[in-house]
């Protein structure tokens, strides 16, 4: 029973990390350009534990955002997907017995902002 609160709140944790971040990056590129888009980078974790989240996973719950009423999914160049490894415990992290286990999870999303063509075609504007 508690596994499936567990993975309730993994997913809604997700689900909101996304919307908070798809939605500063729109914040912030409006106030650095006029006309802009994105690249997103999804990064899913290759640990393949409980509580980390697949590349797919994390792809499956930015395309429910973008595909919601909130985003305007025409800002968005390319998505693109990539794995990488989790930061694991060391000896010198002071907890000898953690040695090996997770310590951090590679899920992110690396989103880059690309300025329109009309302003980098005209800087006398």
């Amino acid at each position: 029973m508690l596994s499936g609160y567990l993975d309730y709140y993994k997913d809604l944790g997700a689900s909101q990390s996304i919307h908070s971040a798809i939605k500063l990056a729109i914040k912030v590129a409006s106030i650095l350009h006029r006309d802009f888009m994105f690249d997103i980078l999804v990064v899913g974790d290759n640990s393949n534990t409980k509580d980390s989240l697949s590349d797919q996973q994390i792809l499956l719950k930015l395309k429910n955002e973008l595909d919601s009423d909130f985003f305007d999914r025409s800002l968005i160049n390319t998505t693109s997907t990539t794995k990488r490894a989790p930061d694991l415990y060391t000896a010198k992290d002071g907890y000898p017995i953690l040695a090996g286990e997770v310590k951090d999870h590679a899920n992110a999303l690396e989103i880059i902002i690309i300025a329109g063509t009309t302003e980098a075609c005209s800087p006398d504007s």
